[in-house]
């Protein structure tokens, strides 16, 4: 799929002031970050997994199928990315029992992403929240009360950390030829 797809990303949302802000810094700082492209097919085999996930959540993944959130996972449908030659965590291997068991997660909540410290980000059916489970507390620590929230908060801090020298630019888009900006 390659690459996430900005102008893709702006047609969709350019009503959603909260989405556009999103958008407008994942651009402004898309060395630090490889997310990847996705389509409606991307997100119908999301949807056909997790029938009751939230709409924002399910919208997003039509413009966003997973990758590197700066320091977090964003789960892939898929793993394999033949444009990019990268594999990527998926949706399905965070939500098998045995990874569920590891971290201690309690039912109804399904993993959307982890954490480079290896904690779990997690959505319920039926609810727009997401969820930071603390796998060593066995507790939720966060909430966010939308996907969108959530987003812009890992922004926030993604941008502390490369204001202090602590992010590195993905070296991927550091390659000649492969699109960094």
């Amino acid at each position: 799929m390659g690459f996430f797809q900005y102008e893709t990303a702006k047609e969709k949302y350019q009503d959603v002031p909260e989405a556009v802000e999103i958008l407008r810094r994942l651009e402004e700082f898309d060395r630090y970050h490889c997310l990847r492209d996705s389509s409606l097919a991307q997100a119908g085999k999301a949807a056909r997994w997790f029938p009751q996930a939230p709409v924002e959540y399910l919208g997003w993944l039509t413009v966003c199928n997973g990758g590197w959130l700066f320091d977090t996972a964003l789960l892939s449908v898929d793993a394999w990315d033949p444009d990019l030659g990268l594999e990527f965590s998926t949706l399905e291997e965070a939500n098998r029992a045995e990874a569920r068991e590891g971290w201690g997660l309690p039912e109804g909540f399904r993993v959307i992403a982890v954490r480079s410290y290896g904690d779990p980000i997690c959505l319920r059916e039926g609810d727009a929240r997401v969820y930071g489970w603390d796998s060593g507390e066995g507790r939720f620590t966060a909430v966010w009360d939308t996907f969108f929230s959530f987003l812009l908060e890992e922004i926030q801090g993604a941008l502390e950390l490369i204001e202090q020298g602590a992010l590195e630019p993905f070296p991927l888009k550091d390659q000649p030829g492969m699109g960094g900006r």
